[in-house]
């Protein structure tokens, strides 16, 4: 008998952390969620796992890079980098946080030849760009390393590299991965859909919900995308009793099911979002304040 078995492994501290502050709670561990699987069950697609491809969440101080090939999860690495990394580069050249923050997010990457001659608090405009991009190009090659260290070429990832996490929204990121390989890149998003940038911010959290719901034994997720009825219903004069017939559309039990589904979803992710916030009390010594027997 043979198998291969990919073992996934974290600091004991974090986990008798977390057992410790949840019984300061009263409450009991259901399961522990690896965020980059759990991201990867609501972004990519059963056709990029099958294909190959390469999921990267760039966060703050992290870097996440989950590769797949066949259905099958061929690595998964946490790189100690992030998009905070240009910001601190930016302050060691006397700029304030803030300051750093506004003109990375407005330029990005940039070309020299579009860089505005200006000086930013007496710093030359030239040098943030260069900044910017130099530890952007370090991100890029770390994360390119890491796919690369799988023994997959880039012919074998036909669906290239998706990217998420708030760093991956660096103006021009995508073009500098695919400048250092030969893969498609492009931005992925929440269960593949459009027009979901407001899901998309929070797509880490959607991502532990679902987990969540399965390990506590949910014959459904508690993710959706609800069907919005095309017209609005519209007002009935009571005083027509004798109509032949009513022409006021009537929503259909999918849609009444979205409905329940969205109220459901958002009673989720309230009752997540109150739970980590005590558990941040908790964290930082402050006191636990009692809410309604029904949470």
């Amino acid at each position: 008998i043979r198998a291969e078995i990919n073992v996934i492994v974290c600091r004991q501290s974090i986990t008798k952390n977390i057992n410790l502050l949840l019984g300061r709670m009263g409450l009991k561990l259901a399961g522990l969620v690896c965020v980059p699987l759990a991201v990867s069950n609501i972004v990519l697609s059963e056709e990029q796992k099958r294909l190959g491809c390469a999921l990267v969440d760039i966060g703050a101080d992290t870097t996440s890079v989950s590769v797949y090939k066949d259905n099958r999860l061929e690595s998964l690495t946490v790189l100690p980098m992030g998009s905070h990394n240009i910001t601190r580069d930016l302050t060691s050249l006397n700029l304030l946080e803030n300051v750093a923050e506004r003109y990375k997010k407005a330029w990005g990457i940039i070309a020299e030849t579009d860089i505005p001659e200006d000086n930013i608090n007496g710093v030359r405009s030239l040098d943030v760009a260069r900044y910017i991009k130099a530890r952007a190009e370090e991100i890029v090659v770390n994360v390119i390393n890491q796919i690369r260290l799988t023994g997959l070429n880039d012919s074998q990832l036909p669906a290239g590299i998706v990217l998420i996490g708030r760093g991956a929204k660096l103006n021009n990121l995508c073009d500098l991965f695919a400048a250092n390989c030969k893969m498609p890149v492009s931005l992925g998003s929440f269960s593949g859909k459009t027009d979901t940038s407001s899901l998309d911010e929070n797509i880490q959290l959607l991502s532990i919900l679902d987990a969540a719901s399965e390990i506590m034994g949910k014959d459904d997720t508690c993710l959706f995308m609800p069907t919005i009825a095309a017209t609005d219903k519209p007002q009935v004069d009571d005083d027509d009793d004798d109509d032949d017939f009513d022409d006021t559309p009537e929503l259909d039990d999918d849609n009444t099911k979205d409905n329940s589904d969205k109220k459901k979803a958002q009673r989720w992710r309230g009752t997540l979002t109150n739970f980590l916030n005590k558990l941040k009390d908790v964290a930082e010594g402050g006191d636990i304040k009692d809410d309604d027997d029904d949470d």
